[in-house]
């Protein structure tokens, strides 16, 4: 169970990493836009000149506007943080909850398969 929540959380970390990266690659750089010169050459038809299909940029748009795409990433970052924290909490709840008894008047034990033994304290 705990190297299934530690997988878990391993990949629930990069997924964040990842998308907290294309939010701030998509609020702080200009998109990926084809190369005016390769417009006019699509427009022309004419095959044969070597252009630059696409200016500089840092990214490139995806199928939604520009104010989706940055809105997308940044709940995509929120939801893969949530997942590692709640992944998280769940790994510390395992390994925190164990069972102590304090002050047993009587306690039952039982193995797998065993028989029950009834302890009391010596009073």
């Amino acid at each position: 169970m705990e190297l299934s929540l530690i997988d878990v959380i391993a990949q629930a970390f990069f997924q964040y990493q990842y998308w907290l990266k294309q939010s701030v690659l998509r609020t702080q750089t200009k998109p990926r836009e084809p190369h005016p010169d390769f417009i006019r050459w699509w427009g022309w038809n004419r095959p044969g000149q070597p252009l630059a299909a696409w200016s500089v940029g840092g990214w490139e748009i995806p199928f939604v506007a520009e104010r989706n795409a940055i809105e997308h990433a940044a709940q995509m970052a929120d939801r893969w943080n949530r997942i590692y924290l709640r992944t998280l909490r769940n790994l510390r709840d395992l390994r925190r909850y164990c069972v102590t008894i304090n002050n047993p008047q009587q306690v039952n034990i039982a193995a797998d398969g065993g028989q029950q033994v009834n302890l009391s304290s010596p009073n």
